[in-house]
């Protein structure tokens, strides 16, 4: 009757430790999941415009025409003007950035109001897309992010548990 009590003892106290145990990981894990992480500034905006490409035209990768084409443009597209580079213009087209000659730039002639209308919709419904997503990129990260600690939890168990079972086993073994 004797000898259970002392095992009973053990066992309360190994379980305590694991409980010990147990609680500190979920504390360093809530407070990983708790800091912030600063965020860059973002860069400031600048004005763009709208212009339309004059003449048949490849878009490059770089403001050199030896660079990489990114996209042919017929004459008449529009295209947003984001800055000037020495004779190159920094375009934006179908959420591209390239460069073409300014030479092939001039303002937009937005024609009928109708038109112009259809291409807003057609920028807000792409602008609609690119925030849907980033959304969804957002939330997959968010889902990976809790699975690696959700794993980190479980890895810490299974070792928090090889530790007590080997305590368990020498302190029967002193026992003995």
């Amino acid at each position: 009757m004797g000898r259970k009590r002392t095992s009973m003892k053990n066992k309360a106290g190994y379980q305590s430790m694991f409980g010990l145990g147990y609680a500190a990981v979920c504390l360093v894990l809530f407070l990983a999941i708790g800091c912030r992480v600063r965020a860059e500034k973002a860069e400031s905006a600048q004005e763009a415009t709208l212009q339309q490409i004059t003449e048949d035209t490849g878009m490059k990768e770089e403001p050199d025409n030896k660079s990489a084409t990114l996209e042919e443009l017929e004459a008449g597209t529009p295209v947003i003007l984001e800055g000037m580079e020495g004779s190159w213009g920094k375009i934006q087209y179908k959420g591209k950035v390239g460069y073409i000659p300014a030479s092939a730039l001039d303002s937009y002639d937005a024609g009928a109001a109708e038109s112009l209308e259809e291409e807003f919709e057609e920028v807000g419904e792409g602008n609609q897309r690119m925030v849907d997503e980033y959304e969804i990129i957002q939330k997959e990260k968010q889902t990976s992010r809790i699975w690696g600690i959700l794993i980190a939890v479980l890895v810490a168990g299974i070792f928090a548990v090889g530790i007590l079972s080997a305590l368990r086993q020498n302190k029967e073994r002193e026992k003995k």
